[in-house]
């Protein structure tokens, strides 16, 4: 009878153990995550004078920068800028946003999902300029160490409130449809 109590002790103190090991062998969460990188984004309504049947592709730059609440929510902030010519006009479109980040990291990535409200200004090439309100649904993943340098896919969608909508009378005015696609590099900051 000592045999298989002895090994039932064993079992437990190697699990007690490995108990012990697993939260140490866990990556620490970074307080905060700064990514930057490339930005596409595409249209379905173009932005600006006589473009709004044009489905447009602009090419630029993203930044963000996300807090961490805790290991599965963060609170992220995101600009972009993203530019093209398009029937002869420059077209600029700079967006803002904020919001919600829901975070998996199984084992040397993380896998995000989020809901961002912010603002989109574009100017194309002369006097029109319009700032109107826009929401983000999308996701992506990072791959790399939470304590290193590491790279990161995403995409969103985009809701732009344009042509004299805004969010008290959102049945007024267009849309404009957005699909924009990142890539960059993510580092986290603090320990």
């Amino acid at each position: 009878m000592e045999g298989p109590v002895s090994m039932k002790c064993s079992v437990l103190l190697c699990a007690g153990f490995l108990a012990a090991a697993l939260p140490a062998a866990a990556q620490e969460t970074p307080p905060v995550e700064v990514s930057a990188g490339y930005s596409l984004l595409r249209v379905q309504r173009g932005f600006g004078v006589n473009l709004t049947d044009v489905k447009e592709t602009l090419h630029g730059w993203y930044a963000e920068a996300a807090a961490t609440q805790t290991d599965v929510l963060s609170v992220v902030g995101q600009g972009a800028g993203n530019y093209a010519t398009v029937s002869g006009q420059k077209v600029k479109a700079y967006e803002f946003a904020a919001g919600p980040r829901f975070n998996m990291r199984p084992g040397g990535r993380t896998v995000f999902g989020q809901f961002l409200i912010g603002v989109a200004h574009y100017r194309p090439h002369g006097p029109e300029r319009s700032t109107n309100a826009t929401f983000h649904l999308g996701g992506g993943v990072s791959l790399g160490p939470s304590d290193g340098i590491g790279v990161r896919f995403g995409g969103d969608y985009e809701l732009i409130f344009t042509g004299g909508s805004n969010l008290l009378s959102p049945k007024t005015g267009e849309r404009t449809h957005g699909l924009r696609v990142t890539t960059g590099v993510v580092f986290p900051i603090g320990s």
